[in-house]
């Protein structure tokens, strides 16, 4: 049957059960609606169900309905995965925790992640269909923190190439790539308690024109308000005159849209007196060779993540500083600026 049509099945499925079970429709969480905000939030991703309850009388009520029509459609839950009413829980590879307000990739997760890169670069080779799947992964961590997405560019080309299953030798500069990718991991979190600045920013890039950034000066409920449009949806912003350009560097080459022009890594923003340097490439390897550090102490040492050990890395001791020095070279000279 296939897989598409095999999991689009399972989805309407467990929607069917779920709706069966008493949740509301307006209560589920899409990408065609505007977030749920009531005293009970569902997600269904194909196979996986996870609630969000303010309530916990309605949250002990609505689980045990669903595990009632679930049984009776022939349908049983992994009893190793179910969680119920608890302060925190993992879904879709993300530690959520009531307690500390945060969503993290789930260790054991992003720990095998980490050292597939690791032993991609002590390699230098691998198949471009090999290095997609595990930057498919890399990606949905990302989508935690999007600028860490910045980091990728020629990584892409190299995934394209065909044939695809057959092993090639990894090039620099997707190397140097990967390396700073897997060195700031540990900034792949979310704050979900994280209040909205008064302040709408808005960026672009495309080959063809280049790289801008607008913002303008607001509410902190009308950037919440904003925050949770969806152009997917059909849901649109327009620019009026409040808002400020801050970057408008035009494309002098043709490049990846993620790729930062130098204009713009090296302009400077005013806001309220100040001067905020606009260096994210900098700043990511700043923080790539701070969370080197950390990791490669905890690869090394070994160390507890909630349930789970992180086991030791079998990694010699010179192949840390080796990437020290690398991710050093990568670092832009700002000698001609202030």
């Amino acid at each position: 049957m296939g897989f598409s049509w095999s999991s689009c099945i399972a989805q309407a499925a467990t929607l069917a059960c779920c709706v069966e079970a008493g949740v509301c429709t307006s209560s589920f969480m899409d990408l065609d609606s505007p977030p749920p905000s009531g005293p009970e939030i569902c997600g269904v991703a194909t196979d996986d169900t996870f609630f969000f309850h303010f309530d916990k009388e309605l949250g002990r009520k609505r689980l045990s309905d669903l595990d009632a029509v679930l049984a009776a459609n022939g349908m049983p839950k992994n009893a190793t995965k179910d969680v119920s009413l608890q302060s925190s829980m993992t879904a879709l590879g993300c530690c959520i925790d009531e307690e500390t307000g945060t969503a993290q990739p789930e260790p054991s997760k992003i720990t095998a992640l980490f050292l597939a890169w690791i032993d991609l670069l002590n390699k230098g080779h691998a198949s471009p269909r090999s290095v997609s799947r595990a930057l498919g992964l890399h990606q949905w961590f990302c989508l935690l923190q999007r600028p860490a997405f910045c980091v990728f560019d020629a990584v892409y080309e190299f995934v394209r190439r065909e044939p695809s299953f057959v092993s090639a030798d990894l090039p620099s500069s997707v190397g140097a790539e990967l390396a700073v990718a897997a060195f700031i991991m540990p900034l792949l979190c979310a704050d979900l308690r994280r209040t909205f600045l008064p302040q709408l920013t808005a960026c672009d890039a495309a080959p063809a024109f280049g790289f801008g950034v607008a913002y303008m000066r607001c509410s902190r409920a009308a950037a919440a308000e904003v925050g949770a449009l969806a152009e997917r949806r059909g849901d649109y912003v327009k620019f009026y005159l409040g808002f400020k350009v801050a970057i408008s560097a035009r494309a002098r080459y043709k490049a990846h849209s993620g790729e930062i022009l130098p204009e713009a890594r090296h302009a400077g923003i005013g806001c309220e007196g100040s001067i905020l340097p606009v260096s994210l490439r900098l700043l990511m390897l700043n923080a790539c060779i701070a969370g080197m550090n950390f990791l490669a102490e905890l690869l090394q040492e070994g160390t507890d993540a909630g349930d789970a050990e992180i086991p030791r890395a079998e990694v010699e001791p010179d192949v840390f500083e080796g990437f020290r020095s690398r991710l050093q070279i990568l670092q832009p000279s700002y000698d001609s600026h202030s």
